[in-house]
């Protein structure tokens, strides 16, 4: 390659493509208040040391970000401020994609790479989120980077760094395990006894192990998370195999309130399916090059990386609840859209310039139109109001309770006493013991089963929570969320002596100011 080419990637194109990632994860970041998993992250960041450990092992979550986010509170809690942490994070990992990209293939790999991670919509969405997901995306880019990197040129710098920046993986969610023992099976199958690097890879594996026994040993308490459920083999094959691609492709978004499709994205599915069908194979025959690179023994391991890394997470949350998300696809979207890219980088350069433009504009359209449909929560509006219309002896009634909790904690400048629980249909509702402060994650475990009531009980704790209070806000959904009911049950309640003196939509919720008929 000409050294003004090379400059020309270096200086030009490379850094072009992270500003433009930067401008766009950058937008409106701003514009949506933090809903529930980020009020969790904030308020488990201002708790003490010890609670924070505590709180850490209830949530199934290590310290890591919990730690990052106590850090940039010292500076300030807001919403814009908080969210540069995934934001950092998102941004590095277009550089280290392309790191990544150049030292698995090629510099042209690097660039497509780090292209597709600008405009991609799942990249983008936890890129202005305040939870870890970004954190974990990024020190599992960086792992990759070192691993791959160390198997080609060894070093003892390398190795190291690749024991390191694994370790960070570790610590910064519990799911990182999946990436070593990915990375494992890639070595075994794309090891060459021509390098010699086995040695270095045994050390490494030895000084990891350790790490790892430390690693489980401090997350002891978080065993009692674990549970074991028997998914359907059809739904986890269903979600790794189908849903796994999709997702970490953009076509499936998360919402607070439930994962969303892209319009049309079953037709485009298909026509990317049907289109690989009739190209790759085209490609293997006729391209004797692309052929070569694509049968490689380093691409059969990246595959099995990629699965191990997809598979792992989504197995163990089948194990746990049922159910997975979107966000359990964030330890295999890099090596996923790594394998793209040298997949485009292959292919003739006329034929990935078009192929890699097209998925190029599909993401970025995928992620303009998530600008448009994207709400959280809006708990900044609803605390905002309450702010400044609260008078003295207020009290306000959430449902459900933890997210208001946490929202309250985050948003309320010494507002009023809050109390509530969660609405199980429209006439019964979920509460914990009388004067327990929810607790985070830790609830369930601490507190044991809610109590649910209905009827006269019902009626009894909605009038002892209220106690002498002349005015009541009751906070509850507007019916366009199903996980989130209408607070009916208590409006039946207060109905023969209280009248609404104001009623505002903050969607899904319905905030009602009561007060009390003399």
């Amino acid at each position: 390659m000409s050294i003004k080419r090379t400059r020309f990637y270096s200086f030009i194109l490379l850094p072009s493509i992270i500003i433009a990632g930067a401008a766009l994860r950058f937008l409106y970041i701003g514009r949506e208040s933090l809903w529930f998993d980020e009020l969790f992250t904030v308020w488990a960041g201002g708790l003490p040391l010890k609670e924070m450990i505590a709180q850490g092992a209830a949530s199934g979550h290590p310290l890591l970000y919990n730690l990052l986010t106590s850090l940039w509170l010292s500076v300030s809690s807001n919403d814009v401020w908080i969210r540069t942490i995934s934001f950092t994070c998102g941004v590095s990992t277009i550089g280290v994609i392309y790191l990544l990209g150049k030292e698995f293939a090629s510099r042209r790999a690097g660039l497509w790479a780090s292209a597709l991670a600008a405009v991609s919509p799942f990249l983008y969405y936890y890129s202005r989120e305040a939870t870890d997901k970004s954190l974990d995306i990024l020190v599992t880019s960086v792992s990759l980077y070192f691993f791959v990197r160390s198997m080609n040129r060894g070093g003892w710098r390398n190795w190291t760094g690749y024991v390191v920046a694994t370790a960070t993986v570790l610590f910064a969610h519990f799911y990182g395990l999946f990436v070593v023992i990915g990375e494992v099976i890639f070595f075994i199958t794309a090891y060459d006894r021509k390098h010699l690097r086995l040695r270095s890879w045994l050390t490494s594996q030895f000084i990891l192990a350790l790490i790892v026994a430390f690693w489980g040993i401090s997350n002891i308490e978080s065993a009692r998370w674990i549970s074991f459920n028997a998914p359907k083999p059809l739904t986890v094959l269903q979600d790794v195999f189908f849903h796994g691609p999709i997702d970490m492709m953009g076509f499936i978004l998360p919402l607070n309130n439930g994962d969303i499709s892209f319009p049309g994205a079953n037709k485009i599915i298909y026509m990317i399916v049907a289109g690989a069908l009739i190209m790759l194979p085209s490609l293997l025959w006729f391209s004797g090059d692309f052929r070569r690179r694509v049968l490689d023994r380093k691409i059969l391991a990246l595959v099995l990386l990629i699965l191990i890394a997809t598979a792992g997470p989504v197995i163990s949350q089948l194990l746990r609840n049922y159910y997975t998300s979107v966000r359990y696809y964030a330890w295999g979207v890099i090596p996923f859209l790594l394998l793209m890219a040298i997949l485009l980088a292959a292919m003739p350069r006329r034929i990935g310039a078009i192929v890699g433009s097209i998925a190029i504009i599909g993401s970025f359209g995928i992620t303009a139109w998530s600008l448009h449909v994207y709400y959280y929560d809006n708990y900044r509006g609803i605390m905002s109001t309450i702010n400044t219309e609260q008078q003295k002896g207020d009290i306000l009634l959430c449902y459900p309770l933890s997210e208001c909790t946490t929202a309250a904690d985050h948003y309320l400048h010494d507002g009023p006493n809050f109390r509530g629980g969660y609405i199980n249909n429209i006439n019964s509702i979920k509460f914990y013991p009388p004067g327990i402060v929810w607790d985070g994650y830790d609830t369930d475990n601490k507190f044991g089963l809610p109590k649910l009531l209905s009827g006269k009980k019902l009626k009894q704790r909605i009038i002892t929570d209220m106690g002498n209070a002349g005015r009541v806000w009751v906070l509850g959904g507007d019916g366009s969320v199903a996980r989130i009911k209408r607070a009916e049950a208590v409006y039946k309640i207060l109905a023969p002596q209280w009248h609404v003196k104001q009623q505002m939509s903050f969607p899904p919720y319905l905030l009602r100011l009561y007060v009390r008929d003399n």
